[in-house]
């Protein structure tokens, strides 16, 4: 099917990833070569994401963060060694022991860039999110501009479906849900993590104007606020964006490797920009 207008929004975020296959890439490029106002949104798409990706540089490691890890681990290895020692496992070696403090203190750098942390419980609605992430009903499946289209018939309101940037993330399909007594749509993603491990996501969207959706813990990037939490083994991660549309995140992944998906996706990058204009 040859590419339209309407259907520049759905498949820029894939395009710009390099994961539209061949046939539709084709078309999409025959399209904007004709299309000076889709040319044109093609360009600014790609020169933001240029921007937002020469500021997610990392920060340079604090003075004296060498000295500091070494004297850790070499407290941590005399330790180990003297535990072996007492109990006679002579084969013990020191190294596992270097890897497990190392662990630990990355770990630790990573809870100090946290933002401040404000401390509530869990709204009733993102209880619910967690518990709901998982049932036996059909996944309706389809292309991710197919999922779209329905999750905007089902909700009767327009709404993007949030695409993750790590290669190999893939939208599963779909579910018609209710959250709060709200007609709501959950996505199911198939996602790597940072080691290659693959998880199931799964995405609320809700119309969230006076719904709280808060966690138990606030970060703030610029003026956005995300609302993060652990239920059970869960890792959720919730925000609303300019629209009142609200956004559940879950997952069996680390908090933190959720987190820093859910800032990667091109809804939360839009979200900001809008909101910092």
């Amino acid at each position: 099917m040859a590419t339209q207008c309407k259907d520049i929004e759905t498949l820029l975020p894939t395009y710009l990833d390099g994961e539209l296959d061949p046939h539709d890439r084709l078309s999409f490029e025959h399209h904007t070569a004709d299309c000076s106002e889709c040319r044109d949104r093609v360009r600014e798409e790609a020169a933001y994401l240029e921007r937002v990706r020469s500021l997610l540089v990392p920060p340079g490691a604090p003075d004296g963060l060498a000295e500091r890890v070494r004297a850790s681990l070499d407290v941590e290895d005399r330790r180990a060694m003297k535990v072996a020692r007492r109990a006679g496992w002579s084969w013990v070696l020191p190294g596992g022991a270097s890897l497990a403090a190392a662990a630990a203190l990355v770990m630790f750098m990573v809870s100090e860039l946290r933002p401040q942390q404000v401390a509530l419980h869990e709204a009733p609605a993102v209880r619910q999110a967690v518990r709901d992430r998982i049932n036996d009903s059909p996944v309706r499946v389809g292309s991710p501009q197919e999922v779209s289209v329905a999750a905007q018939q089902y909700l009767r309101k327009p709404v993007r479906t949030p695409q993750f940037r790590p290669a190999g993330a893939a939208l599963r399909g779909w579910q018609p849900r209710e959250l709060d007594g709200r007609e709501a749509v959950l996505l199911l993603y198939d996602v790597p993590d940072s080691r290659g491990a693959r998880h199931q996501l799964t995405v609320h969207v809700v119309d969230a104007s006076g719904l709280d959706l808060r966690g138990s813990e606030r970060w703030k990037i610029g003026a956005t606020e995300l609302w993060v939490a652990s239920l059970g083994g869960v890792s959720t991660v919730t925000y609303k964006d300019q629209y009142g549309f609200g956004y559940v995140f879950s997952s069996d992944m680390e908090l933190e490797e959720l987190a820093w998906l859910v800032v990667g996706t091109d809804i939360f990058h839009r979200s900001r920009e809008l909101g910092n204009e």
